[in-house]
C-alpha cells in the first residue's frame, strides 16, 4: 500500500468517523430537544394544575365568604325585626299605665313579686306619678307598705322588697328578663321558623 492509498484510507476513515460523530450529535440533540419538550410540558401541566387548584380554593373561599356575609345580613335583619317587635311591645305595655286595667296589672305584679321574695310583709316601691294606681292595686293586700322609688328610669311597674330580698317588677326589667325566652318564640312568629338562639 502506497502513501497515497494510506492517505486516502485515513481520509475515508476520518470522514466516516466525522459522519458517525455528526449522526451521534444529531441524535443527542434530538433527544435533548425531546427531553426538554417533555419537561416543559410536564412543568406547564403542573403549573396549570396548580392554577386550577388555586382557582378552586379561591372560588371556595369566595363562596364561603359570601355565605358568611349573607348570614350576617340575614341575622342583622332578623335582629332589627326582633328589636322593632320588642320596642312595639314595650310601647304597648307602657301604654297600660294610662288604662283602667293598670291597677289590676300592678296587683298581679305585686302578688307575683311577693311570692318571689318569700311572702309576708312587703314594701312596694313605685314612682310618685304611679302611686295612686299602686294604692288601688294594694287595697286588698295585707302587709304592704308603699314607698317612693328613687329611679329615673322608664316608668311602669313596681319593685317588691321583703328584708334583703328584692323582685324588680318594672316593665323594663321584666321585658329584659323575658327577652331571651321570648326571642325564640317571637322569631318563630315573625320568620316562620323555630329559633333556639338569638339570630
Amino acid at each position: 500500500m502506497g502513501v497515497d492509498e494510506i492517505i486516502e484510507r485515513i481520509g475515508a476513515d476520518a470522514a466516516a468517523e466525522a459522519e458517525a460523530i455528526r449522526r451521534e450529535a444529531e441524535a443527542g440533540e434530538e433527544q435533548i430537544l425531546r427531553d426538554g419538550r417533555a419537561a416543559s410540558e410536564r412543568e406547564a401541566a403542573e403549573i396549570m394544575a396548580e392554577g386550577r387548584r388555586e382557582a378552586a380554593r379561591q372560588r371556595r373561599k369566595a363562596i364561603a365568604q359570601a355565605r358568611l356575609s349573607a348570614r350576617a345580613r340575614l341575622r342583622a335583619c332578623r335582629e332589627a325585626g326582633l328589636d322593632r317587635a320588642f320596642e312595639e311591645a314595650e310601647r304597648r305595655i307602657a301604654a297600660l299605665k294610662d288604662s283602667d286595667e293598670y291597677p289590676a296589672v300592678l296587683r298581679r305584679l305585686i302578688l307575683e313579686g311577693r311570692e318571689v321574695v318569700g311572702g309576708g310583709p312587703i314594701t312596694v316601691l313605685c314612682r310618685e306619678e304611679e302611686r295612686g294606681a299602686v294604692v288601688v292595686a294594694c287595697s286588698r293586700i295585707e302587709g304592704v307598705t308603699i314607698a317612693p322609688l328613687k329611679d329615673d328610669g322608664p316608668g311602669g311597674g313596681v319593685v317588691v322588697l321583703a328584708g334583703r330580698s328584692r323582685c324588680d317588677q318594672r316593665f323594663s326589667s321584666r321585658i329584659a328578663r323575658m327577652r331571651e325566652g321570648l326571642t325564640g318564640r317571637t322569631a318563630a312568629i315573625l320568620f316562620g321558623e323555630e329559633r333556639h338562639d338569638r339570630p
